[in-house]
Formats: structure tokens, sequence, C-alpha cells
């Protein structure tokens, strides 16, 4: 998945005006929050699960499975350079340091267009669009952002293989980008996001139904959780699908598909060396 924080011109139209509202001094405004996926996001940083031989070829094979059924959503990061775009418009109110008077609490409905097979510069509302709300309390953004992808049209590609044509990807989806805390309007930095789809997707001929969480980050980490002994585990993808850094409430492991085994991690750096402790499948 793309940095982030690239692409950020997709916008059709920014209904913000009419959603904020300038308060000062003292006042407040009961703002209604999203989906609150603390729990969930709580699982990504202290994984409950383990890994064991026992039962291991199951959980690396739902792992596969998940990271395709991801992989193969296509390009959805453009929801979340609309998002940064919409903190850019309002941060010159906040201030640059939150020190002005001028608070800001409101909600913001929030249109855009998809982007397409090919990205094109200019917005084609054949391409479907991506409507979603995003809620401010005290110039600080709420850390739930929620709304749908209705017919919209990105682009995907078989995961897994380099060289894959791209295809159409129909999206109508139910979605939550939840950052795990309020970020400031003025600072608004968005380094990780775990993400919630919910839905269908109409690509390579067939139609499937998804409902799938996993996280990104600015440097390109991919994060699906996967059922394994006594809870979830984590698997971190980088810019190779054929091994990752598994985290589990054990410590970190660093599995290689190809070769089916999995060697402990040291501080969380894959170095495997003989004497390692190890596990096959």
């Amino acid at each position: 998945m793309k940095n982030i924080t690239q692409h950020l011109k997709r916008t059709l139209s920014l209904k913000l005006l009419g959603g904020i509202l300038v308060l000062s001094g003292c006042q407040s405004i009961d703002i209604t929050p999203g989906p609150d996926l603390t729990a969930t996001f709580q699982i990504y940083e202290q994984p409950s699960g383990s890994l064991a031989n026992d039962g291991l070829d199951l959980v690396m094979e739902r792992a596969k499975l998940r990271l395709v059924e991801v992989q193969e959503l296509g390009k959805i990061d453009f929801i979340i350079d609309t998002l940064v775009d919409v903190g850019g418009n309002i941060a010159d109110v906040a201030g640059e340091d939150g020190s002005q008077a001028v608070l800001l609490s409101g909600v913001s409905d929030v249109v855009t267009i998809c982007p397409g097979l090919d990205d094109a510069e200019q917005p084609d509302i054949k391409n479907g669009q991506s409507d979603f709300k995003i809620t401010f309390e005290n110039s600080f953004l709420t850390p739930s952002i929620w709304g749908n992808f209705a017919e919209c049209i990105v682009a995907t590609q078989v995961a897994g293989l380099n060289q894959s044509d791209v295809e159409t990807s129909l999206l109508n989806l139910d979605f939550t980008l939840f950052l795990g805390e309020a970020i400031p309007l003025w600072n608004l930095d968005i380094d990780l996001v775990l993400i919630r789809v919910d839905g269908n997707q109409k690509a390579f001929g067939k139609t499937r139904n998804i409902a799938v969480d996993f996280r990104v980050d600015s440097d390109e980490l991919l994060e699906i959780r996967v059922p394994a002994e006594g809870g979830d585990v984590i698997f971190d993808f980088g810019t190779s699908f054929t091994q990752a850094a598994v985290r589990t409430r054990d410590g970190s492991f660093c599995c290689y598909f190809e070769e089916k085994v999995c060697s402990a991690a040291i501080d969380e750096v894959c170095a495997p060396k003989p004497g390692d402790i190890q596990l096959q499948w």
C-alpha cells in the first residue's frame, strides 16, 4: 500500500463550513462519536495468541488467505489522503501550535470521488464515491472516521503476482478508520491507521462478501490479525509477502512461508542463526 500521505487532490466536495462550529473559552458541544475500535486496536498492540507446532499450518493458511483478501481490495488508501487534505483545510483556523483562543468542535461530511482504474488527475463521477464523517473536538481530530464506498471503482491486482494485469475492483463497503487516539488539528501527522471494512466487492469476475480489519502505517507496513492458540497473533508484512514478523504473547517470530519455518526474533529483528527456537509446519 502506498505511503498514506500521497495523492491529496481527489476531493470532489468538502462540506466543511456548514459542519464546523467555532467555539471559544470554556464552551463545549456534544459530538456523536464514530465506531469505537479501541479493543481491536489494542489487540494489534498486545496480541494474546500464541504460536505452537500443533496447528501452526492452519494459522499460516489463515494468514495467507487474509493477506490475499486485504491485498485484493485494491487501492483504498485515497480515503486517508482525503482525510489529511480535509485536516489541512481547517488547520489554519486551529493555529500552528494550538495556542489560539479559538477551539474547533464539529462534524464534517466529506464526499470524495474514487480514483478509478487509472487514478487520473481529473476526478470522474462515473468512478463512484466515498462519503464519510470526521469529528473534531476542542481542535483535536477524534480517533474514529467512518463512512462508506458506494459503487466505488479502484484498481487491484491478483495478490502475489507482481506482473499481473491491473483490474477493476468495485466496492460497496462500510468502513471505519481508527487512529487510536485524538490528533491535534495543528499537527495532523497520521502514521498508523486501523481500517475495518464490511460489505461486498466485485472483482476478477466474481462478487465476494468482506468483513476484515487491518492496520497500515506510513512506512508501508501492513499488519493483519489471525486467530491462533489462545487469541489472535499479528502478522507484520513489509515489502516482501513471502515472510512476516509475527507478534505473539510469547514474543516475536520471523516466519518464512516458502521454507515453512518460524524462528524466534531477537529484539524483533529477523536474523535467524543456529540454535534459535524454531517452529515448523
